[in-house]
């Protein structure tokens, strides 16, 4: 984080003192909780594998239905406990993230085989009729943001769906720097070329038919822990933090989330990733 010089003259120095301390208290705060989001999921982990070391050895001496039902209960508690600790752990890493050279482990990927595998293991049950409509296009990023961005929101469509998720991936230019940037060059082609380079974006669009998502909480779905259903429950409402890890890939890839509501009902989820990620298209 920036720090103001302490080399300057009165009442200017007073207020760079104050503005570094305010700094450095938020630097140590963002540690503390960095720290603290890590650390939570890794010693969950000793009393988690002890509670299913328990269950396994009952379950040996337990033939009563009603002693298996209350085992299969717990089995189903910790593996909700083992799903949320590796979304917090996720969640952290991801943010913690931040600042680290975006450079590392990018590579180019295929869009359209990428997706259509990622989709065949979400969709296993075909419950939900996936939809993709992807041109030949090439994506140059880590595969590791871009698959938590897109399993999360393929997942939350799939399960709020009625019967059909439509995914959409296509490449817009903004116009109004075309026309800007056109109009003040001679060459055409060496302004469409800047045009094409900087002003690029790919938009992956995850949409449902679903009962949609009121206007006033487009931006509380995306806080940790947040769910509008206020369920608990794995096959409802999730855990809470699937939105979030999306949001925080996305902004890994330099790019931005956003959610709306489909003409037609239920939610639109719009994932835009600038140029600077190298956008290529195979047409």
């Amino acid at each position: 984080m920036l720090r103001a010089s302490p080399k300057l003259s009165e009442p200017v120095k007073a207020l760079a003192t104050s503005f570094n301390q305010m700094a450095e208290s938020i630097t140590e705060t963002v540690k503390e909780n960095q720290i603290f989001a890590q650390a939570v999921p890794h010693e969950m982990r000793t009393p988690q594998s002890r509670i299913q070391l328990a269950t396994g050895l009952l379950r040996k001496s337990s033939t009563q239905p009603q002693q298996v039902a209350l085992l299969d209960n717990i089995d189903t508690y910790i593996d909700d406990i083992d799903e949320l600790t590796k979304q917090v752990l996720t969640f952290s890493k991801l943010n913690a993230a931040i600042g680290e050279d975006k450079s590392i482990g990018k590579q180019v990927i295929k869009l359209e085989a990428y997706l259509d595998e990622r989709i065949a293991q979400l969709n296993q049950d075909n419950t939900k009729n996936v939809i993709l409509y992807c041109h030949q296009q090439e994506l140059e990023c880590d595969p590791a943001y871009l698959r938590l961005m897109f399993d999360n929101l393929v997942k939350n469509a799939i399960r709020y769906a009625k019967s059909t998720v439509i995914i959409c991936v296509e490449i817009k230019e903004d116009l109004d720097t075309s026309k800007t940037l056109i109009g003040k060059s001679s060459n055409w082609t060496a302004a469409s070329k800047k045009v094409n380079q900087a002003d690029t974006q790919l938009i992956i669009t995850v949409a449902d038919d679903g009962p949609g998502i009121a206007k006033e909480d487009f931006d509380a779905i995306f806080i940790p822990f947040s769910r509008l259903d206020k369920s608990r429950n794995l096959q409802t409402g999730g855990l809470g933090l699937g939105l979030a890890i999306a949001k925080a890939a996305t902004k890994r890839m330099s790019g931005e989330l956003n959610v709306s509501r489909n003409p037609d009902g239920g939610a639109s989820f719009s994932c835009r990733i600038p140029s600077g990620y190298s956008l290529k298209s195979n047409s």
